[in-house]
């Protein structure tokens, strides 16, 4: 009896020291890696009604709000309308969702499907954490963003946008008001070479082969509380935060806003997650990955193109009248016209059918 409970109550302690070394681990993980990105944190000198204005600008319509279910229902993120009916986002926000919903321009699409980039694997240094996100129909009222394919992001004064938590650099992120928030920063540089269980370095570069880039949150107040590029703010200085993950960062050349990155995860050298002064955030670059971009798009409107070619085949073959809207203008009329019933029958499943995841000195998280 006496040797039963003896291993009873090593089997306990050793069930015991399991958990602990798997808790243990778990921390060490978050100390070290990037976290997910996480709307944004303002300078405490500025009136926040101007990142809110900037953040309602008709340049950035294209930017909208992502609501999944994951392990649990109120999942938020944002994303960019780059096609008619797509939306590109971060992958490790499409990681573990079930359903969701996106909403832009006042109007709110189912997520139909997704596919995320080939090479992304969870590391967010990486540079491939990107998402193509199709909804049910197409974005009505919203124009898609144009995609930046040059090289010429480093030292560019960048707009990000999206929604989430908020708060100043001062107090990091306090409040969590799913509010559309927009503010400015340089684009500061890159990440180095991940060393475990060390940080990444940054570097105020931007090789043209880059996969990502920097900014940090630059203090109005003590210009030494600079991680990488210039210690100065810019006038709408600002950093992502819970729930901007996805969002989009856009260059202005002159020419209009142009999508150039992706929000991806925060480096966060002071140890606290909170997007204060001082924090770095990291962004997928959009020109490392237009042509994944594209080709995803394109595929998908070429097998639409199938669909519509199969859809009309079988109509003519059975002598029935498709609507214009499949058909093209003044095509209507060269079909034959069965009785009205029947014309329904065959609409509503053609139509159902063809219209259907932070710092140099410290921890890093991904936007989130």
């Amino acid at each position: 009896m006496m040797g039963l409970m003896r291993r009873m109550s090593q089997r306990a302690f050793d069930a015991r020291a399991r958990s602990i070394i798997a808790l243990a681990m778990a921390l060490l993980t978050m100390l070290v890696a990037p976290h997910r990105a996480l709307a944004g944190t303002i300078r405490d000198d500025r009136d926040p009604q101007l990142y809110l204005n900037l953040g309602a600008d008709p340049r950035y319509a294209s930017v909208g709000k992502f609501d999944l279910t994951k392990w649990e229902p109120g999942f938020s993120a944002s994303g960019t309308v780059v096609g008619s009916d797509w939306v590109l986002t971060a992958a490790h926000v499409m990681d573990g969702a079930t359903s969701g919903q996106f909403t832009v321009g006042g109007q709110t699409y189912n997520v139909s499907k997704w596919v995320t980039h080939p090479k992304w694997d969870g590391e967010l240094r990486r540079g491939y954490d990107l998402a193509l996100v199709k909804l049910d129909r197409d974005v009505a009222g919203v124009a898609p963003a144009s995609l930046y394919t040059g090289r010429k992001e480093f030292g560019a004064l960048a707009t990000f946008v999206g929604f989430g938590r908020t708060g100043t650099g001062l107090t990091g992120d306090t409040t969590f008001d799913a509010l559309k928030r927009a503010g400015q920063n340089t684009i500061d540089g890159s990440i180095g070479k991940e060393q475990w269980p060390l940080n990444a370095t940054f570097h105020s570069k931007l090789p043209k082969n880059a996969r990502t880039f920097l900014v940090d949150f630059d203090n109005p107040h003590n210009a030494t509380d600079n991680q990488v590029g210039d210690g100065a703010p810019v006038d709408l200085e600002y950093l992502i935060s819970l729930g901007d993950s996805g969002g989009g960062a856009f260059v202005d050349f002159g020419k209009g806003p142009l999508l150039a990155g992706v929000h991806s995860f925060a480096e966060v050298p002071d140890g606290a997650d909170d997007s204060d002064y001082g924090d770095v955030i990291g962004d997928v670059r959009v020109s490392a990955h237009a042509k994944w971009i594209r080709g995803v798009l394109k595929k998908d409107e070429k097998a639409e193109a199938a669909a519509l070619r199969a859809a009309l085949h079988d109509a003519r073959g059975h002598g029935r009248e498709l609507s214009p809207e499949l058909m093209g203008p003044g095509a209507a009329s060269a079909t034959a016209v069965p009785e009205p019933s029947a014309t329904l029958l065959l609409l509503l499943p053609v139509a159902a059918t063809l219209r259907r995841q932070r710092r140099a000195h410290g921890p890093s998280k991904p936007p989130r």
